[in-house]
């Protein structure tokens, strides 16, 4: 089965590394012969994260080669699409796609949706509102990180809708490393520059934990500073993502309670759990059910964070077995062994009809 797959990015796109690549061996090991064609290049994700702004060439030229790309087609099975063909523009392509009996299954980790119809500018609410409703539909199967989405895609009358949550493979996510007794306790985030502003919003209630019970504060993948803290800033690499995680003894995910955050998937905590970490996280979304069963502590006011941290860092031993529960949770609820063989199942499904 030769299978087409429209990313977003490539390897330095989270979404599109997690939904996408880290799949791309089990299908090829189980016949497949997969394509793959990231919309962004890896040029375009360093220049966002480090300027804050948006590359316009690496755009101009990223729509112009999947233009090509999708002249070519018809040469596959399957095509395996990350939210919409094209962002900022109506869903024509897709729509054609329909028309013309090409096959997509199209995954969302995100609520993409919100980008349009609570968008600022006039131009996408007015025009652009339904058009993942509209991608949704024109879809074979639609893919959806967590229930929310699920339910935008059965409102919006998608054929067949397909929960399978971001994952790990936790056979690559070995124990953190403890050495309480030799340092402070490490408090752990990880993220990009565009989801910092969560960890922002609990700085004042990180400052209130730290002034009982001093620790270290680790930031993974952004800048980050507040007054009184003592933080280590770490720069993001794929190849040392996993050492990293393995420094914290509390890993932590903060969200606000927004539309947008209520699409978001929780990957942050899955990879603490895996690495048999405890965790706290605000409940928002699917964050709910990750923390569920003893996992970690869930915060919604400052004083729930202040709390909570400090709970978690006096008892190591309570600690140790809310992560030894959070690792089981990774590896018998997110992990790659289990959501692959369905996402093959699907692309098979999808490539018959």
């Amino acid at each position: 089965m030769k299978v087409l797959a429209l990313t977003r990015y490539g390897r330095k796109g989270a979404s599109s590394r997690v939904r996408f690549l880290q799949y791309v061996p089990y299908l090829e090991a189980h016949g497949c012969v997969v394509t793959i064609s990231a919309l962004l290049s890896d040029q375009y994700v360093d220049v966002l994260y480090r300027q804050k702004k948006q590359a316009k060439w690496e755009i101009v030229k990223g729509y112009f080669t999947r233009i090509l790309k999708l002249l070519s087609i018809k040469r596959y099975d399957v095509v395996w699409m990350e939210k919409e063909l094209f962002p900022g523009f109506p869903a024509w392509v897709e729509w054609l796609l329909q028309k013309i009996g090409v096959k997509y299954i199209v995954d969302y980790d995100d609520a993409v949706f919100h980008n349009y119809d609570l968008s600022k500018r006039f131009i996408y609410r007015s025009l652009l509102r339904n058009k993942i409703d509209q991608v949704m539909r024109f879809a074979s199967i639609v893919v959806a990180g967590n229930e929310y989405i699920a339910a935008r895609a059965k409102a919006a009358t998608a054929p067949q809708v397909q929960i399978i949550p971001s994952v790990v493979d936790t056979a690559k996510y070995s124990l953190h490393n403890n050495h309480a007794n030799e340092r402070l306790p490490v408090v752990g985030w990880i993220g990009t520059p565009s989801t910092i502003q969560y960890l922002q919003e609990i700085a004042p209630a990180l400052l209130c934990a730290y002034q009982r019970q001093p620790f270290l504060l680790h930031v993974v993948g952004a800048e980050f500073s507040y007054p009184g803290l003592e933080i280590v800033c770490k720069v993001w690499k794929e190849d040392l993502e996993i050492e990293s995680i393995q420094q914290f003894d509390l890993g932590i995910m903060p969200l606000a309670d927004t539309p947008w955050a209520k699409g978001k998937c929780g990957f942050k905590l899955i990879q603490y759990m895996a690495c048999g970490i405890p965790v706290i996280g605000s409940p928002i979304g699917v964050n709910q059910e990750i923390l569920s069963g003893g996992v970690g502590h869930i915060a919604v006011s400052a004083e729930d964070w202040c709390t909570s941290i400090l709970q978690v860092v006096r008892n190591p031993e309570e600690a140790a077995f809310m992560g030894t529960l959070g690792r089981m949770k990774a590896e018998n609820v997110f992990c790659l062994s289990i959501s692959a063989p369905v996402l093959l199942t699907l692309l098979k499904k999808a490539a018959r009809k």
